[in-house]
C-alpha cells in the first residue's frame, strides 16, 4: 500500500458536532506527557519507559513481513535518495564544491542507519531537507566575506547546535509541539515549494551560462544555447511526466498492480528515462548536458579531517558560530518533531507510543557527530516520514485472506472482528487458534467501533534498508555522475508543484481569486468542510494574513547575511497564531480554519437543505445565469471547438437501448 492517498484525509458527515453538547470537541490535540514538569530528563526517562518494551517486537514484526518489507523500504528509498541528489548539487553550486552530494547523502545514510537501530519512532525518515541547505549558504557567504574558514566555523556551529538541541531534550519542550498548527506549518511548506520553484528557474537559467569546467567547444555561444533548450525541455518533460505517473492510481487503464508501480516509482523510472534521453544528441562536445557535481567517496577534499583545522579559527568567529547554530536549533525543533508529528499521526492509528524528547536527545547527538565528520547534519524528513508510515499500512480485507498476513494481523492486535477466510492455516498456527475460537461463537465477530481498514507495520527493518540502500549509492558515484543537472532542476520543479495539493492555504488562495460567479462549483465537489461553517470574508481575512507573513518570510531569504534568519520567523508564527489571533478571530473559527486535520465533506447539491445559506455566506447571494458565450464553451466538446455535443436525456437512451435488444432478440429468433 505504499504511498495510499487515501488515508491522508479526513472525511466529516455533513450535520455533525464535536461534542455532546454541542460545542465542537476537535482542537490541538494533548501528547501525553504535554503536562509535565521542567524536571531534567523526565520527558527522555518517560519515552525509554514507554519505548523500551516494544524494541524486540519493532523487529520481529518486520522481519515477519518477510520479503513484503521491501515495498516499504525502497519506495521510501526513492523518496529519500533524489531530494538527498538534487541539496547537494544546489549545496555544491552555494558553497563553490566546498560541500557536496557525498556530503549530504552520507549524512542522510547515517543518520538513518542510526534511527533506525537506536531510535525511538523507527518510521521517522532521516534525511537533508532544503531549509538546511539554504542555512549552509547563508553560512558560506558570511565566511567568504569575512574570510573565514567555512568548513571548521560549520562544524563549531554543529556544537553549538547539539548543545542547545540537548538542553531543550533535557528540559522537556517537546511537551509543547502540540501548539504547532496547521497555520504556521503550511507557511512554512508553501515557503519551500517557492524555494524549489525558485532554485530550479535559477539552475536552469545557469545552463545558458559559461561552465568553466566544461571544454572550450562547449562555451560557445551556440553549443550554450543548446545546452539551455535542451535543459529546458529534459526539465519540463520530467516534471509533466512524473506528475502524470504520481496520478496513476486513479488511471482507468491496465491492471492494478501496473498502475500502482507507476505511481510509487514512476518519479525514479523517470529521472532514469530522461537522463538516457539526455545524451541521444549526437556530435555534443564534452560537458554538455551538465552533469551532477558527485565526487569520488574518498576525494571530498579535507571534510572528513576537519577537526584538524578547528585551530584556524580566532575566538569571535567561534562565538559568532552560536548564531547559526541557534537558526538550526529552532529549524530543527520545529522541522523535526513536525515530521514525527505527522509520521505518527492519529489517523493512522498507531499503537505504540511516540518518543519525541528521546528522539530530539538522540538528534543532538547526531549533531554533533556530524561536527566532527564536517558533513551536515540530518533531521526529520517531509513529506518522506508520512509516506513511509502510509507505505507500511496493510488492507485488513487483503489480510484476512492470506495466512501470513493474517499472522501480522494478529501480531498487532488488529485481527479482533475479522474472520479468516483464507486458505486452510497450518495446525497449530495462530491463525488456526483464531479459527477455532471464531467458530465457537454463535455469531460472526464484530470489529470494534474505532476500527480502520487497514492497520501500520510498525517496525524498523524497513527504515534500516532504505538506508543501506542509501549507503551503497556513495559506491555508485560512476553511474551518479551521468546524471543531468537539468533533470534534477525538473525534480525541484516537481517536488514544488506536488506540495501545493493538501495545503489549505494554497487553496484557500485559489479561492480568493476564484470568480465569485462560479463559487457554487466549489461546493458541488468534495470540499474543504470550512466552507460551510465560516463566512467567505473571514477566510479571505485569514489568507491574506497567511500571504502577508509568507511574503515577509520570503523577503527575508532576499535580505543577505541576515536571511539565515528566516526560521526564527516561522518559529515565531507558533506564538502569534496561539495568543494573537484569537484577539482577532473567533475560536470556533480558528479551529475550523486551523484544523490538525485536512477535513473533507461531500459535495453538495443545491436542493440540499442549508445550501442557499451557505451560498450567501460564500458572497455569492444567487447564481447569475451563464452568457451565451459560456453556454457554448459548454456545449462544445473540448479538444473539438467546431463540434457540438447534444444533450441527450436519460429517457432517450433508455428507450433506445429497449429498442436495440428488441431487433437483437428478433434477429436471433430468424
Amino acid at each position: 500500500m505504499a504511498g495510499d492517498g487515501e488515508y491522508e484525509t479526513h472525511a466529516r458527515e455533513r450535520g455533525g458536532n464535536g461534542g455532546n453538547d454541542g460545542t465542537d470537541a476537535r482542537g490541538p490535540p494533548e501528547l501525553p506527557g504535554h503536562q509535565m514538569g521542567w524536571k531534567p530528563f523526565e520527558g527522555i526517562k518517560m519515552d525509554v519507559r514507554n519505548r523500551w518494551p516494544y524494541y524486540k517486537s519493532d523487529w520481529k514484526q518486520g522481519f515477519r513481513a518477510s520479503w513484503r518489507i521491501l515495498a516499504p523500504a525502497t519506495y521510501v528509498f526513492f523518496a529519500n535518495v533524489m531530494p538527498s541528489l538534487a541539496f547537494g548539487q544546489q549545496l555544491s553550486d552555494g558553497t563553490d564544491g566546498e560541500l557536496n552530494g557525498v556530503n549530504v547523502l552520507t549524512a542522510s545514510a547515517m543518520a538513518g542507519l542510526l534511527q533506525s537501530v537506536v531510535g525511538g519512532q523507527p518510521l521517522l525518515i532521516i534525511g537533508v531537507a532544503e531549509p538546511l541547505v539554504l542555512v549552509y549558504k547563508f553560512m558560506y557567504t558570511f565566511c567568504k566575506d569575512n574570510n573565514v574558514d567555512y568548513q571548521p566555523f560549520a562544524t563549531v556551529t554543529l556544537f553549538w547546535a547539539g548543545g542547545m538541541m540537548a538542553v531543550l531534550a533535557i528540559l522537556n519542550t517537546c511537551k509543547y509541539i502540540h501548539r504547532f498548527s496547521r497555520f504556521s506549518g503550511e507557511i512554512f511548506g508553501l515557503l519551500i515549494a517557492i524555494l524549489f520553484a525558485q532554485q530550479a528557474i535559477g539552475g536552469l537559467v545557469d545552463e545558458f551560462k559559461k561552465d568553466e569546467d566544461s571544454s572550450l567547444e562547449a562555451q560557445e555561444y551556440s553549443w550554450r544555447l543548446f545546452n539551455g533548450v535542451w535543459s529546458v525541455v529534459l526539465a519540463i518533460g520530467l516534471l509533466l511526466t512524473s506528475l502524470l505517473f504520481v496520478q496513476a492510481r486513479g488511471w482507468p487503464f491496465y491492471k492494478g498492480f501496473i498502475r500502482k508501480f507507476l505511481a510509487d516509482y514512476g518519479m525514479a523510472v523517470m529521472v532514469l528515462a530522461w537522463s538516457l534521453i539526455a545524451y541521444i544528441p549526437t556530435g555534443r562536445p564534452s560537458g554538455i548536458p551538465r552533469a551532477l557535481d558527485f565526487p569520488n567517496l574518498f576525494d571530498t577534499g579535507e571534510t572528513w579531517t576537519v577537526v584538524t583545522r578547528l585551530g584556524n579559527l580566532e575566538a569571535w568567529q567561534i562565538f559568532a558560530a552560536m548564531i547559526p547554530g541557534f537558526i538550526i536549533t529552532v529549524l530543527y525543533f520545529f522541522d523535526h518533531n513536525v515530521s514525527s508529528q505527522l509520521g505518527q499521526q492519529k489517523d493512522f492509528g498507531l499503537k505504540k507510543p511516540h518518543a519525541y524528547h528521546y528522539d530530539f536527545l538522540l538528534l543532538s547527538f547526531y549533531t554533533w557527530f556530524s561536527g566532527l565528520l564536517g558533513i551536515l547534519p540530518a533531521n526529520g524528513s517531509l513529506p518522506q516520514s508520512p509516506m513511509h508510515t502510509r507505505a507500511c499500512a496493510v488492507l485488513k480485507k487483503d489480510a484476512v485472506k492470506n495466512e501470513a498476513l493474517m499472522e501480522e494481523m494478529i501480531e498487532h492486535g488488529e485481527h479482533r472482528g475479522h474472520t479468516y477466510r483464507g486458505k486452510m492455516p497450518k495446525r497449530g498456527s495462530r491463525v488456526a487458534l483464531v479459527v477455532m475460537d471464531q467458530e465457537k461463537m454463535e455469531s460472526p465477530p464484530s470489529p470494534p467501533q474505532d476500527d480502520k481498514p487497514f492497520f501500520i507495520r510498525e517496525q524498523r527493518l524497513s527504515g534500516l534498508l532504505q538506508s543501506l540502500l542509501m549507503s551503497a549509492c556513495l559506491f555508485l558515484y560512476p553511474v551518479l555522475q551521468k546524471i543531468p543537472r537539468s533533470v534534477l532542476w525538473g525534480y525541484f520543479l516537481f517536488m514544488a508543484v506536488e506540495s501545493l495539493p493538501g495545503n489549505q492555504f494554497w487553496e484557500r488562495t485559489l479561492l480568493i481569486i476564484t470568480d465569485p460567479k462560479k463559487r457554487h462549483n466549489v461546493l458541488k465537489k468534495p470540499h474543504m468542510a470550512f466552507l460551510e461553517t465560516v463566512p467567505m470574508k473571514i477566510i479571505m481575512r485569514f489568507t491574506l494574513l497567511q500571504l502577508v507573513a509568507l511574503g515577509i518570510c520570503y523577503g527575508i531569504t532576499w535580505a543577505g547575511v541576515v536571511g539565515i534568519m528566516f526560521p526564527v520567523f516561522i518559529m515565531a508564527l507558533v506564538p502569534v497564531r496561539e495568543y494573537i489571533l484569537p484577539r482577532f478571530f473567533e475560536l470556533r473559527d480558528l479551529q475550523e480554519l486551523d484544523a490538525l486535520e485536512y477535513e473533507v465533506v461531500e459535495g453538495m447539491d443545491e436542493g440540499d437543505a442549508g445550501y442557499d445559506d451557505v451560498l450567501s455566506a460564500m458572497g455569492e447571494d444567487e447564481v447569475e445565469p451563464e452568457s451565451v458565450q459560456e453556454i457554448l464553451d459548454e456545449e462544445i466538446r473540448p479538444g473539438f471547438r467546431t463540434q457540438f455535443a447534444h444533450s441527450l436525456q436519460r429517457a432517450d437512451i433508455r428507450q433506445r437501448r429497449a429498442s436495440f435488444e428488441q431487433e437483437r432478440r428478433n434477429s436471433a429468433s430468424l
